[in-house]
């Protein structure tokens, strides 16, 4: 933004403008992501269907988080699945085939396996497509499969809910050239915080349904005396 002032003379003749600089990129970054986590609260509360709840993270979170959002759910045989891919650009439907080859090293230092296995986030500023790729096998092939996205920056956060890390959010920067900073990874984790709440409280809820429709069956069948 720039604010422009004149400076006059005493007999009124402009003699210099002073001109202000001042950058709002941040501050409307700030705006935006407030109102990503204001609708994120709303969208979670609205349903109580775990692979929903988390696709409709992914699409609310590009591009206002990233340009790139992957979510990843470990299964209960320990198979971390890529859940819902989005890309604010809408590339995400020919990149999901490139990526369904490809399994996870769980042994990983870097990437999801790592953040799925440690409960800690991962904050890369300077990132490329061979990071990315570093966490799954034949890392080398997926690397240059992903080459074309330029990516420039990647962040990953743990997925949460009482105490159990059950998945990730991956954000990826590639058109936009952002690089992402711990403001970035801040927003990212208190996302998935929230989405991790939900996706709890959605467990609980068919947890509870399922009880309920076990004691119906059980009261349906016993003797009527009891």
């Amino acid at each position: 933004m720039v604010a422009s002032t004149p400076v006059h003379s005493e007999d009124g003749r402009l003699e210099l403008v002073i001109n202000v600089l001042r950058d709002v990129t941040e501050s409307r970054r700030q705006e935006q992501r407030l109102t990503l986590l204001a609708r994120a609260g709303e969208v979670l509360a609205e349903s109580l269907d775990v692979q929903r709840t988390l696709a409709e993270v992914a699409r609310l979170s590009v591009p206002a988080v990233g340009d790139w959002c992957v979510v990843y759910v470990e299964d209960p045989d320990g198979t971390l699945r890529r859940l819902a891919v989005e890309h604010a650009g809408g590339r995400h439907h020919e990149v999901v085939g490139r990526l369904k080859d490809f399994d996870f090293r769980p042994d990983a230092e870097v990437g999801v396996p790592a953040v799925v296995r440690t409960g800690e986030a991962q904050l890369h500023r300077e990132a490329d497509s061979a990071l990315v790729a570093s966490d799954v096998v034949d890392g080398d092939r997926l690397a240059a499969e992903l080459e074309d996205l330029g990516i420039c920056s990647w962040m990953c956060v743990p997925l949460t809910a009482r105490g159990r890390t059950f998945g990730a959010l991956s954000f990826l920067s590639t058109e936009s050239k952002r690089r992402f900073d711990a403001q970035d990874l801040e927003v990212a984790a208190e996302l998935a915080r929230r989405a991790g709440l939900a996706v709890d409280n959605a467990r609980l809820y068919d947890e509870a349904q399922r009880s309920l429709a076990l004691l119906n069956a059980i009261l349906a069948s016993a003797p009527t005396a009891i």
